[in-house]
């Protein structure tokens, strides 16, 4: 099946616009596909692939339910990586279902459809019950049953239940380990204090969710369990040095990267005995880059949280910190608006010209942007 415009998949068939000789999609691995869109996409196309954001940041309506044209348009437009969907975005499966599938008709690449779906006190689907979706406990209480097995119960019910909805990822599990009772962004989403508990929870949920085709992200690396403040509200900053690092937050993390997720997300924490320097984890390359892909040998796709949290807006220019970010060793830039965040396809747009340009003028190399771009497109055509 041929695709429209300058790239050689389309969202629905999944399928090279020139067919080898193999003949049918079973018979082209993952791989070909891959070198084959990246080979095939303007520079502009690349650009749109390193963000992923809610529907409403590119119609300037957080609550949007359904794909209306300013969205479709600007799919076309900037060609993003894909879409998160939070609690306005859905509403029954029959509109969610429909809403995806319109979405996906619009692009010339498959979308990466992603929501958070963690069960416990993050619950965008589970938590309506127009959805008819199991509503799973906090990470906490499954950790608590001592079993991972239950674990992957989770996964599975949860990937079973996304991919038939129409989504591709979820940003599950936590792998955080709680070790501060006075968290007030982790908590019961952790699956314990206990870091090699925590690991054994966190591998069984993996397998659960990528055995039901819904790619998983850890998160928050480099670990949000012990600190006292909210990264969603202001900046965070742990006084942890390597040492520590490595017999607690990261146990998990290694972990999970072992048993193949597909993506891990950073936060934006601030780890002074490491970096030297208060700047946020998404954008050190010491962190992202050294510690993250050299230390714990990570070369799959690394996602940023959100980059509308405060320890980001208040401090930095959203064009600026996108830029950072990318140098830094992140590949995806997750973009998210609310009902405050005024003209949000702007706000898109300074963005991604930001980062053209950075391309453009050599600060980002075209091996760099393809390098993100190609883990990108793994993870989206990983289950096809």
């Amino acid at each position: 099946m041929a695709a429209s415009g300058a790239s050689c998949l389309t969202a629905n068939s999944g399928e090279p616009s020139s067919q080898p000789d193999a003949g049918t999609k079973k018979d082209l691995a993952p791989e070909f596909i891959v070198a084959k869109t990246l080979a095939s996409m303007t520079l502009e196309e690349k650009i749109g692939q390193l963000f992923i954001c809610d529907p409403g940041m590119l119609c300037n309506n957080w609550e949007t339910s359904e794909a209306n044209q300013t969205l479709l348009t600007n799919i076309k437009k900037y060609h993003p990586a894909g879409f998160v969907f939070f609690k306005p975005n859905i509403k029954t499966p029959e509109q969610t279902k429909h809403f995806i599938d319109n979405l996906q008709s619009a692009s010339n690449i498959k979308l990466m459809i992603s929501v958070d779906e963690e069960g416990g006190l993050v619950s965008r689907i589970g938590a309506n019950p127009n959805m008819k979706f199991k509503k799973q406990p906090a990470m906490s209480e499954i950790g608590k049953t001592g079993d991972p097995n239950k674990a992957y119960q989770v996964g599975a019910e949860l990937g079973s239940g996304l991919r038939s909805l129409g989504f591709t990822l979820d940003f599950a599990p936590v792998t955080d380990v709680n070790t501060n009772p006075d968290n007030p962004v982790i908590g019961s989403r952790a699956f314990g204090s206990d870091p090699h508990l925590v690991a054994d929870f966190v591998v069984r949920l993996v397998k659960g969710l990528q055995d039901n085709n819904i790619s998983a992200v850890l998160k928050h690396f480099p670990g949000h369990g012990d600190s006292s403040a909210d990264s969603h509200t202001g900046a965070v900053s742990l006084q942890h040095d390597i040492a520590r690092l490595n017999a607690v937050e990261f146990i998990p993390f290694i972990a999970g990267i072992k048993a193949g997720a597909d993506a891990v997300m950073v936060s934006h924490i601030a780890l002074p005995k490491i970096t030297g320097d208060d700047i946020p984890a998404t954008i050190s390359e010491k962190i992202v880059n050294n510690i993250l892909r050299g230390d714990l040998g990570y070369n799959g796709l690394v996602v940023t949280d959100s980059l509308s949290m405060g320890a980001v807006s208040l401090y930095y220019k959203l064009p600026d910190f996108c830029v950072k970010a990318i140098q830094a060793g992140c590949d995806l830039l997750l973009l998210q608006s609310d009902t405050d965040k005024g003209d949000t396809i702007a706000q898109f747009d300074g963005a991604y010209k930001a980062v053209l340009e950075a391309v453009k003028d050599g600060v980002i190399s075209q091996e760099r942007l393809n390098l993100s771009v190609e883990r990108i497109l793994r993870v989206k055509f990983k289950y096809s």
